[in-house]
């Protein structure tokens, strides 16, 4: 089953009035636009696009990209900036083409269903919107296939081989992990559960996941905090204790450490940042 994990940064609906320009710019995460209505141009790394209605583009982290209105039209978007926060979600979005130029209708209506959302901000609203954009990639990707004749599959939780012989106690642990990170878990706890002598144990795991059993313990606590971060108003010390941490100093260390930014700063960014004025106020948003 495919569980895409991205962050929705931004979301709004964007009216450029006739000659604006944003812009040449780049940024470190994916930007999603869609257009509603309208005529310009977005140009990616000194490519032009003629822009109008039903076209998409997917602008990668630090691809440099400029949008113009055209001199005698208010150019309507649809835009959504996201990190991806694992390797299959990056890969996936990978897979779409940057530039698509007449989606479905369905692509169109689903965006319309986001800036709804956004419009009227109701409980859930980020959740909401989240499910949506999985259900536009979802899509996109049926799409694709439907017009190559290609699968796109990938069962994978971390980088295992599944070759390997030791592959089934090691999935095992990791479902086992996935399942009860907030639990108080030892690596003998783990390797006993596996049947497995503890150092073996750790050593397999890492061959076959590129960390150890505790490392990836760690990174799924953090992965999970940062979710509850985002779009719970719980407090710090209360969500390094729903995930496991038995000290709020330890998390914040760890956090700091694992994503480059203290747990406190992160949710000031990312809630401050998940929606945007609904009338799209004319900005640069570089």
């Amino acid at each position: 089953m495919f569980k895409f994990d991205f962050n929705i940064l931004w979301a709004a609906k964007s009216n450029f009035p006739p000659g604006h320009i944003i812009k040449t710019h780049s940024h470190n995460y994916f930007h999603l636009v869609f257009i509603l209505g309208g005529e310009g141009e977005i140009v990616l790394d000194s490519v032009p696009y003629q822009a109008h209605i039903n076209q998409m583009y997917i602008i990668h982290p630090n691809v440099s990209h400029k949008m113009i209105s055209s001199e005698k039209n208010t150019l309507y978007l649809a835009e959504l900036k996201f990190h991806c926060n694992d390797d299959f979600t990056g890969d996936v979005i990978h897979v779409i083409p940057a530039f698509m130029e007449n989606t479905a209708p369905d692509i169109h209506r689903l965006f319309l269903s986001i800036l709804d959302e956004i419009k009227d901000q109701k409980a859930y609203s980020g959740e909401v919107i989240a499910l949506i954009f999985s259900q536009i990639v979802f899509s996109l990707l049926r799409d694709i296939e439907n017009s190559n004749g290609q699968k796109y599959h990938s069962d994978k939780l971390v980088n295992i081989n599944e070759n390997a012989a030791n592959m089934q106690p090691v999935r095992k642990a990791i479902e086992y992990i996935n399942a009860n990170y907030a639990k108080d878990l030892e690596l003998g706890d783990l390797a006993k559960m596996v049947c497995l002598h503890r150092v073996y144990f750790c050593s397999v795991f890492k061959e076959l996941c590129g960390m150890t059993p505790m490392r990836y313990l760690t990174s799924v606590r953090l992965e999970n905090a940062k979710k509850m971060l985002v779009y719970s108003e719980q407090s710090i010390s209360h969500i390094a204790d729903q995930t496991g941490f038995n000290s709020v100093h330890y998390f914040c260390r760890q956090f700091t450490k694992h994503f480059g930014i203290p747990p406190g700063k992160f949710r000031d960014f990312y809630q401050k940042n998940l929606f945007a004025d609904f009338e799209g106020n004319i900005t640069n948003f570089s």
